[in-house]
């Protein structure tokens, strides 16, 4: 089968979800091409962030291998709002000659070109779109409004005749596509983001050898976040919980947070550790077998605020999650905690308190996380079933 994926733009080095699908697919005997921009996604603070990892984020057009697949990058006629006018792209695919192609992403310019081309050069072609909204894009108020309205009486009908299949990312992103699209439940498909099983696992050996480097005892409590360091992950919520905790308890409680970062916030962070807890920085791991020692080496992974597929693969490696209430899904297994918006620190303090105390609840708290990636969030099994 030959397949097609389309994205705005295409970052293989973070690992996203089309990089893993189009890694899976290509693994599975298919023809797989990923059809793209000649720019990285236009990250906030990209200089500050993401230009030590990405470099510059305008690239060279032109056709590359990576994984088996072929990514193919075009100029771009203009960007708004986070979305590319990618040039010659009904016609990039058509030469293609795809059995399916892949949208990443329902509201932007590509997928409806290749909507209103079904009847023309796209004809005859299985299209199946992805979304991963689960907040407006749009600031504001009014104009969503008005954006949205306009999208469900003109857009939506075209989406539901000319798509084959609907996919949304997790249960807050199918939410969001009937409110905000206008498009019924029963059409949106529920097929979650993964992990590369074969990278994220659980290794005893490597646990104790990485605490061995860092000087951490193996009866201590490692509470890991890696992504943006950013002040929008309010972090210092985890501090904070840390920072409540007996002095007794607190020094057997290390927390790693690996990623890029912004300066003064990060000085913020440090300033907060200062009352006796153990924070450890390391910076953005670009090798994934590199990041999945360090979560190896945890018992906790923390995003408390905010959506981050970090949390599948750290869950992987058999740890309990802490997360936004967001994600629901990722806690599904008497695995972890959700916290909300209105949650104050002392619900993760008490949580660690009990973790400390009750080392079977944690050890069946974190082989439950290791059953649930096995059993929901397996790459190889997503990639199959999105083709369904």
């Amino acid at each position: 089968m030959r397949i097609v994926h389309v994205i705005d733009y295409y970052q293989e080095q973070l690992g996203y979800q089309e990089s893993h699908l189009a890694k899976q697919h290509a693994e599975c005997g298919h023809d797989v091409f990923v059809v793209t921009s000649n720019l990285f996604y236009p990250f906030n603070d990209y200089e500050t962030l993401y230009e030590q990892v990405l470099g510059n984020r305008k690239v060279l057009a032109g056709n590359s291998k990576v994984d088996g697949y072929s990514i193919i990058r075009n100029s771009i006629l203009f960007e708004i709002k986070n979305r590319a006018w990618i040039k010659k792209l009904i016609k990039t695919i058509s030469n293609l000659k795809p059995d399916v192609i892949i949208c990443h992403g329902i509201v932007n310019f590509s997928f409806f070109r290749i909507l209103l081309s079904t009847t023309g050069l796209l004809r005859n072609i299985r299209i199946i779109v992805d979304d991963h909204m689960a907040e407006d894009f749009i600031s504001n108020k009014f104009v969503a409004k008005a954006f949205y309205g306009f999208f469900r009486i003109f857009f939506s009908p075209i989406v539901v005749r000319r798509s084959d299949k609907i996919v949304a990312v997790s249960e807050v992103t199918r939410k969001f596509m009937e409110i905000n699209y206008g498009l019924p439940s029963q059409i949106i498909n529920y097929i979650p983001l993964g992990a590369d099983l074969s990278v994220y696992y659980p290794s005893d050996s490597v646990r104790l050898s990485m605490r061995n480097k860092f000087g951490i005892n193996n009866s201590d409590i490692v509470l890991v976040y890696s992504g943006k360091i950013i002040p929008e992950k309010r972090i210092e919520f985890v501090i904070e919980a840390i920072s409540q905790l007996p002095e007794r308890n607190r020094i057997h409680f290390h927390f790693f947070l690996i990623g890029t970062y912004t300066s003064d916030y990060l000085k913020k962070l440090k300033s907060l550790s200062n009352y006796g807890i153990n924070l450890y920085i390391q910076s953005f791991q670009k090798d994934p077998e590199q990041l999945a020692d360090y979560y190896r080496m945890s018992d906790i992974g923390v995003w408390p605020f905010g959506a981050s597929a970090g949390t599948i693969d750290c869950l992987a490696c058999g740890n309990i999650i802490v997360c936004s209430d967001y994600l629901p899904e990722r806690v599904s297994n008497n695995n972890g905690i959700l916290i909300s918006a209105s949650d104050s620190a002392d619900k993760l303090r008490d949580f660690l308190i009990e973790i400390f105390s009750d080392r079977k609840k944690l050890s069946s708290m974190k082989q439950n996380s290791f059953l649930l990636a096995q059993k929901e969030f397996s790459w190889r099994v997503i990639s199959q079933n999105i083709l369904k």
